[in-house]
């Protein structure tokens, strides 16, 4: 099965996970650049011709490869709110800030030389491999290239110091795309330079598929393990909160309503059990107690921010 024929399962996925995830990118602010991501890849993919032939999208568009700039300015976006939502802390309740200011300028710094180039008339399925030999093209291309990579590298930059198996995988799927964008700038800045033939320009052209997409892939992969986790994280915190209300109701004491995230519903039961302690209001279980020191020592070590938060 060629990639052409994988672009309409693809897509039917991506369309799927958008709806699906709605409910979850309105409750948790943490969630939503990765269904950002998941949104703009859709019309990216959809621009790639898997319902709609390329020709005539972009004869919609006036017949002048407009296509593959807007295809450029949706990867473009789609990279920004992947990196996004791999580099936030999954542990945060707060609203992640969202620097649009960055695939902005990326998009417009390949835009002008893309209007600069010559005969764009005919739609070209690899517009910059057929203008090559147009140095407005280059540029385009190679500043395309730069986008992606200088997002990918922010990526690395912002993982820095996490140790968790999926921030490993973005920082492998990161790489790989750096890699392919800088093989690719490679490969046509050599073609429209030297007189290298076709044959070493078309295996770096092959190179940058065998680098890009795997890294591509490893990325997508990264959120999939980083929702697995999300959820697995929120089963352990319904169950901690659970054992935490049940020490209270079983003598009787009434748990207020809280409705923040369930980090802060557990450190504010652990608050109201430790200060009925001390009032000699409730003795502990041996049991009770080590679900105590348990939820204490998870709270501290994995959510540090919500001792700051509650107390200041």
């Amino acid at each position: 099965m060629t990639m052409d024929q994988l672009y309409l399962p693809i897509l039917l996925i991506l369309v799927v996970a958008v709806i699906a995830r709605i409910p979850t990118a309105i409750r948790v602010p943490t969630a939503r650049p990765a269904w950002f991501a998941t949104l703009i890849a859709v019309p990216a993919f959809m621009t790639r011709g898997p319902i709609i032939p390329i020709q005539t999208l972009d004869a919609w568009m006036g017949g002048e490869n407009i296509i593959f700039l807007v295809q450029s300015w949706l990867v473009v976006f789609a990279f920004w709110g992947l990196a996004e939502a791999a580099g936030t802390d999954i542990t945060s309740s707060e609203r992640p800030k969202l620097r649009l200011w960055i695939p902005l300028l990326s998009c417009l710094a390949f835009t002008i030389p893309f209007f600069l180039i010559p005969n764009r008339e005919g739609t070209e399925l690899f517009f910059i491999d057929a203008h090559v030999n147009d140095l407005a093209a280059i540029i385009c291309g190679v500043l395309y290239m730069a986008a992606v990579a200088g997002i990918c590298a922010r990526l690395l930059i912002r993982l820095h110091g996490r140790d968790a198996p999926a921030h490993w995988v973005f920082r492998i799927g990161a790489s790989l795309v750096i890699a392919g964008c800088v093989l690719w700038s490679t490969a046509i800045i050599l073609d429209h330079t030297l007189s290298l033939g076709r044959t070493p320009i078309v295996w770096m052209y092959i190179g940058f598929d065998i680098l890009f997409y795997p890294g591509v892939v490893a990325l997508a992969l990264g959120l999939v393990a980083f929702a697995a986790q999300r959820a697995i994280r929120q089963l352990i915190l319904r169950r901690r909160v659970a054992a935490l209300q049940g020490i209270l109701t079983s003598r009787s004491f009434t748990i207020d309503e809280n409705d923040r995230p369930l980090p802060f519903v557990a450190y504010d039961l652990m608050v109201q059990i430790e200060d009925l302690r001390i009032l000699g209001a409730i003795r502990p279980t041996v049991e009770e107690q080590r679900t105590l020191d348990k939820v204490a020592r998870w709270v501290e070590q994995t959510f540090p921010q919500v001792h700051d938060i509650t107390t200041s």
